[in-house]
């Protein structure tokens, strides 16, 4: 076996981050359509109006389509009607993905692009599907009594869940009258410099290798050609090498291939 190095700058990018990446290149492309704007602006935001105070809380598109399919099962079995809204807004987002934008996967509705129209309509925060590849995170809280102050660090383990890895009192010295700021403040600002240093030696062994995104720039073409074929229907004039190429890009994504359609 060959212990030669991948030439420099040729390390691939983990396959989660490559598919983020190109999913958000590709929503980009809807995103400056004027088409797609329309029908977020006019026929989805109106339906969204009624459902905002309800579900504001539902940042995510799958748990509305959850929800909406509780509430049918729980009327089926004798409990209270569902929400023809909110069953209405989910079916529509649907079919905004399948008709308006072409995109399926397994020939039904792709569920993580209802996530970005959702988050468009809703003026939520874009999905976080993948973003553990993206992002290391660490949260520094602050609490203060008339007693002490507390100062906790956690990041998020695993599963999501936060892991304290920090914790520090400081006692007023006078009873019951904290007033030790400036101590809390140096603190403080040491605690948030040790998770920074943290945080940069962490991407520097996840993310220090991907020093070439050539690959991905040289799919940009690919991308918008996928694009013009999904959204506008085109039928390009393309050899097999580039019919295969869009076949293989559109599988990575997470979206039916435009040669597998009807």
């Amino acid at each position: 076996m060959s212990n030669r190095r991948p030439a420099k700058g040729r390390i691939p990018l983990p396959p989660d981050l490559e598919r983020e990446i190109l999913r958000r290149g590709l929503i980009a492309l809807y995103r400056a359509d004027r088409r797609y704007k329309l029908v977020v602006a006019q026929d989805l935001r109106s339906l969204w109006i009624p459902l905002k105070h309800a579900h504001s809380r539902y940042t995510r598109f799958s748990d509305l389509c959850e929800l909406a399919e509780e509430q049918v099962w729980h009327e089926e079995d004798g409990g209270s009607p569902h929400d023809p809204a909110l069953a209405a807004y989910v079916q529509k987002i649907q079919r905004t993905v399948s008709k308006t934008m072409g995109l399926m996967f397994n020939d039904e509705p792709a569920i993580w692009v209802g996530g970005f129209v959702h988050a468009d309509t809703s003026g939520h925060i874009e999905p976080f599907e993948s973003y553990s590849a993206w992002y290391d995170r660490a949260t520094v809280h602050l609490s203060v009594s008339r007693m002490n102050a507390v100062i906790r660090t956690v990041v998020p383990d695993d599963s999501g869940d936060e892991d304290l890895i920090e914790e520090r009192e400081i006692d007023a010295i006078s009873y019951l009258s904290f007033d030790e700021w400036a101590e809390l403040r140096q603190a403080a600002h040491a605690a948030l410099d040790r998770q920074v240093d943290r945080l940069r030696e962490r991407f520097k062994e996840r993310h220090g290798a991907f020093r070439n995104v050539q690959s991905l720039q040289r799919q940009q073409k690919d991308l918008r050609t996928l694009f013009a074929c999904l959204y506008h229907r085109w039928k390009p004039h393309t050899d097999d090498n580039t019919r295969e190429r869009l076949r293989v890009l559109a599988l990575k994504i997470g979206i039916d291939p435009p040669s597998f359609r009807a």
